[in-house]
């Protein structure tokens, strides 16, 4: 459960990270 919860921050991490870069 914890590996899924880490897993869910990283790609909403890589998603902000890509709309802040466009």
């Amino acid at each position: 459960m914890k590996d899924l919860n880490f897993s869910a921050i990283i790609i909403t991490t890589k998603n902000q990270l890509e709309t802040t870069m466009a």
